[in-house]
């Protein structure tokens, strides 16, 4: 998810969420379907749109922001109807598969890998035992993202509290 807060995002009676290449590049290979929020404070209403079938639905170079209908209000009624429609429809895939990310040389390609397990293992666990199967091939600076999200796996009250690497106090 993408979340945005405040009126800087309205445009008319229209909103936008800015688009980086670096934004583009991380939601176009994403393996889970990609939703903006953008919240107005003015009429404290919600937002939503579908990045993942705008960014599928480009024909051209992206632009610098994607753009969210000002009626598409994300109520009760439609967050069971066509906002779940649309994740549902949403047909993803492995663009560039978690597990193949995890052997890629870059830490930020790994980072992306780790998280797109622990999302996507909730549907198939074998992406969990890939995961700590690969953990010591990791890079030291993504090694700890990777046990703790193994760590969340388990009920286990310890993960929330302690140091982490930095010597700060979890909590």
């Amino acid at each position: 998810m993408q979340i945005k807060s405040g009126i800087s995002y309205r445009h008319g009676g229209d909103y936008r969420i800015p688009l980086s290449k670096a934004d583009f590049e991380y939601w176009s290979e994403s393996t889970v379907p990609m939703i903006g929020i953008v919240y107005d404070p003015d009429d404290r209403l919600f937002r939503w749109v579908n990045i993942t079938q705008y960014i599928l639905g480009l024909s051209g170079p992206p632009g610098s922001y994607i753009p969210v209908d000002g009626k598409a209000v994300l109520s009760f009624a439609s967050l069971r109807g066509e906002f779940t429609a649309s994740v549902k429809s949403t047909n993803v895939g492995f663009r560039r598969h978690p597990l193949a990310q995890l052997c890629d040389g870059s830490t930020e390609a790994q980072h992306h890998g780790i998280m797109d397990c622990f999302i996507l293992g909730r549907a198939d666990p074998r992406l969990f035992f890939g995961l700590r199967y690969m953990l010591f091939q990791l890079d030291p600076s993504v090694f700890e993202i990777g046990v703790v999200a193994l760590a969340h796996l388990t009920p286990h009250i310890q993960i929330f509290f302690g140091e982490t690497k930095n010597g700060s106090q979890r909590k």
